[in-house]
């Protein structure tokens, strides 16, 4: 080597010293290290507390289970309907995300509650409308999406 070369300690002080040179990899597991570990593992809602919200958006209307899913975690899925009187139908569908920041860049989200609207029967696809109506939040609380 010669004394104009750089010694190879003084190329990985460069890269440690700019965070945002960091391999991709480095930052990847540092994000998810901060949202979810094992010994941080979320506490997902059960379904009679899955159930009670989607009660709460659809008026208590009288309802039909489509289908739930479930591993070792919990409530993976859950789907429930409502008919009206014309045969429409809106399906409520409680899922499990990838825990993520929500914009205020604080609360982690790690599931949802959607509603889609269809024209007749679920099933024909006819859907022409669909929204969020909540999340639920790492620690435990179901935020309502506005």
């Amino acid at each position: 080597m010669s004394k104009w070369d750089i010694p190879p300690v003084a190329n990985a002080l460069e890269v440690t010293s700019h965070p945002e040179k960091e391999p991709n990899h480095i930052n990847k597991a540092i994000e998810k290290e901060n949202i979810t570990t094992p010994e941080k593992e979320p506490k997902y809602p059960q379904l009679e507390e899955i159930r009670n919200q989607i009660r709460r958006f659809s008026g208590e209307q009288k309802l039909e289970v489509v289908r739930t899913k479930e591993d070792e975690k919990g409530i993976s899925l859950h789907e429930e309907i409502y008919v009206d009187k014309n045969g429409d139908t809106t399906l409520y569908t409680y899922g499990r995300i990838k825990p993520h920041l929500q914009s205020d860049g604080v609360t982690i989200i790690i599931a949802t509650l959607e509603a889609a609207y269809f024209n007749g029967k679920h099933q024909d696809g006819n859907c022409f409308d669909g929204k969020g109506l909540a999340d639920y939040t790492k620690s435990g609380e179901w935020k309502l999406n506005e």
